[in-house]
């Protein structure tokens, strides 16, 4: 029978803006979750899930065509060119595991004698001619060193011998 076909079949709903839908047999309004920010959710809209920046693009490159250990002691070194306390106190963060390096604070080396005498720690783990070329972090020790050697000529000449 036509009557029981109706009553079956749900009534019928017409959705407004902002995801309510308004139920046409009954007057009243039920808020949809599913599609409550259906418009601000929208794949067109939607921002990429990580942004990449030009200085992201750029390391990208610099990994596929440069040497890796470069670049890695260049980001360790970048902001803290001339700063001698900063690179010592950050060694730690750049050397490989298993080196016998005890961390150093800024506070510990604000004289300039302490500086020099932790910076020569520092080059019996790192000189090349205490680290074998050969071994696996020796390419990393040489480059290390040669900054260190090159902010300790600034250290030098700002702080006085």
């Amino acid at each position: 029978p036509p009557q029981q076909q109706q009553q079956q079949q749900p009534p019928q709903q017409q959705q407004g803006s902002f995801g309510w839908n308004f139920n046409m047999h009954s007057g009243s309004a039920k808020k949809d979750a599913s599609n409550l920010f259906g418009s601000f959710l929208d794949p067109r809209f939607k921002k990429p899930e990580k942004t990449r920046t030009l200085g992201d693009l750029t390391k990208e490159k610099r990994l596929k065509s440069e040497d890796p250990v470069l670049i890695a002691v260049e980001e360790w070194v970048e902001g803290r060119e001339k700063n001698m306390r900063a690179l010592l106190a950050s060694l730690g963060d750049i050397l490989w595991e298993g080196a016998r390096w005890k961390k150093v604070s800024i506070g510990d080396l604000m004289e300039p004698p302490k500086v020099r005498k932790t910076y020569q720690r520092a080059c019996l783990l790192v000189h090349p001619d205490k680290v074998s070329t050969d071994s696996p972090h020796g390419h990393l020790a040489k480059e290390i060193f040669i900054k260190l050697s090159q902010c300790l000529e600034y250290f030098n000449e700002t702080e006085g011998k």
